[in-house]
């Protein structure tokens, strides 16, 4: 009985599977989600910058490149974008944004070029110069009196002058703007006023020439001594040009307001007495050959070249300070003072420039500190202080060393402070050598 019952049980069991079975449907089994996946696109602008990104999102997901790109298949989620440095360029903020299913997404970088300012400033204000300025990628503006260009491109940029009837066309000049800078553009005309150029009378008077022990940049050579000038002199504002020289000299046809450079002293009493022969004056010195053997007649009416002692109270224009602006601050090529009234090192970029563009001293002299070196009369002697203090000269007629001074565009500051002395042969001339001719008073 059991058996039998044990084995009706084992038949139904057998026929109720086929049933379970086929009661099952496709509709009952569970299907596998498809992956959702979405586009990124990176769009860097300009779009000829090539700017580099990173992109960073779900899963430790990295990619790196440049300029436009799109990327495709990647997995739903939070993206974050950083741009990468371009020389001369602000780059954007970085951002995070969210790739939904089936969409998308752009990262828009705008780059912003890191732009500076130029600022032009010829003077006379009255005249209302004429230029026009050229630079980077085919820049091109016409202007006239002061302006202010913003916006401008880093590069380098060249002004040209152009004519005003009258006046002495300035040099052209090339400056480099950088990134977030300013840069100036400052220039003088000067009048056209002939071969006898601008003068400016100085009265007699007493003043102490040398430095104080404590002056920064000092020479053993500058003993402080009073001196009494008693006759007044008339000087050149400028240094004398290259117009000039070649008006007087007959040399060429110059139009430059650069200072004549790679004069010696020789170079220089010869341009005074032509200078004084051009005028109908009479020449002051008698050349005999060449090496500083020239005899100077006190008496002439003409041209000539300042003494030591001239020279420096020219020059201090009443200031007893190492320049006619104020103190030495750096002994090298970092015065934030003679940076306003001088060139040299710190600011020239190595190179002439043309006169009268820097602030002139109290008395209307142009570049007395830097710039060129101009020659004095004197023979040197480092105890000028043995001299007599009335008018004291040094004369040397023979071929000794002549004094020269104001330092030159080359130079640090110290050398272009008003009481420093330098010296070199009648012969001797180079690139930083120039004159700035006198007469006498009435």
């Amino acid at each position: 009985m059991t058996q039998l019952l044990y084995r009706v049980l084992w038949m139904g069991l057998m026929l109720s599977i086929p049933l379970f079975i086929a009661g099952c449907s496709e509709e009952d089994n569970p299907e596998v989600p498809e992956l959702q996946l979405g586009t990124i696109v990176m769009d860097p602008s300009p779009d000829g910058l090539n700017a580099p990104w990173a992109l960073t999102g779900p899963g430790g997901y990295n990619a790196s490149g440049a300029g436009d790109s799109t990327v495709a298949d990647l997995a739903l989620g939070d993206y974050t974008i950083s741009w990468g440095a371009v020389e001369r360029w602000i780059r954007p903020f970085g951002e995070t944004q969210t790739l939904m299913s089936d969409s998308t997404l752009t990262f828009i970088g705008a780059y912003i070029e890191n732009t500076g300012t130029i600022i032009m400033d010829p003077s006379p204000d009255d005249l209302d110069a004429p230029w026009t300025l050229t630079g980077p990628g085919g820049y091109s503006e016409n202007g006239a009196g002061d302006e202010i260009l913003n916006d401008l491109p880093p590069g380098d940029y060249t002004v040209s002058w152009n004519t005003v009837s009258g006046w002495n066309i300035p040099s052209d000049e090339t400056r480099t703007l950088a990134a977030e800078d300013t840069t100036i553009f400052r220039v003088a005309y000067i009048a056209d006023s002939g071969v006898s150029g601008d003068f400016v009378l100085i009265s007699a008077g007493v003043f102490t020439m040398g430095s104080p022990a404590d002056e920064p940049g000092r020479d053993d050579d500058e003993t402080e001594h009073p001196v009494t000038l008693t006759r007044g002199f008339y000087i050149s504002k400028y240094e004398v040009t290259e117009q000039w020289w070649d008006d007087v000299m007959g040399t060429g046809s110059s139009t430059s307001a650069l200072p004549k450079n790679d004069l010696s002293w020789d170079d220089a009493v010869a341009f005074c007495n032509a200078l004084s022969n051009a005028e109908g004056l009479t020449a002051v010195y008698t050349i005999n050959g060449s090496n500083g053997y020239v005899t100077w007649n006190q008496t002439a009416n003409g041209y000539r070249l300042p003494t030591d002692a001239e020279w420096e109270y020219a020059c201090r224009a009443g200031s007893a300070t190492p320049f006619a602006n104020g103190r030495i601050n750096n002994t090298n090529c970092n015065d934030t003072v003679l940076n306003e009234i001088g060139w040299y090192c710190g600011n020239s970029n190595l190179s002439r420039h043309d006169v009268g563009q820097l602030i002139p001293n109290a008395w209307g002299l142009y570049d007395m500190h830097g710039n060129l070196w101009e020659w004095c009369y004197d023979g040197y002697i480092s105890d000028y202080e043995i001299l007599a203090e009335q008018d004291p000269v040094f004369l040397d007629e023979s071929n000794g060393h002549r004094v020269i001074r104001g330092g030159d565009w080359r130079y640090n500051s110290r050398n272009c402070r008003s009481a420093s002395r330098h010296s070199s042969s009648p012969i001797f001339s180079d690139e930083g050598t120039g004159l700035r001719p006198v007469r006498s008073g009435d």
